[in-house]
């Protein structure tokens, strides 16, 4: 695991897929994916590629800002 505070969408993305009765596999397909970087995202081991997440978004309705960590939501306040 990473050493930065963990972001809200891995818990959303579990949250939806077991929703919707849907292996990680499955899942992974409808947003054009492999298993292992759904599960990979689903256990905030890596975050998406910025049209990985618009994919989330469209599809699971996961917000792009759900991936942000609170470390980096503070330094976007800062640099704005």
């Amino acid at each position: 695991m990473s050493s930065t505070p963990s972001c809200a969408a891995p818990a959303l993305l579990r949250a939806w897929r077991e929703k919707h009765q849907l292996s990680q596999a499955a899942a992974a397909e409808r947003v054009g994916v492999r298993q292992n970087t759904w599960s990979d995202w689903e256990h905030d081991r890596k975050k998406p590629q910025i049209d990985q997440a618009l994919a989330l978004a469209r599809e699971c309705g996961v917000a792009v800002a759900e991936w942000e960590t609170p470390k980096r939501k503070r330094a976007a306040r800062r640099a704005a």
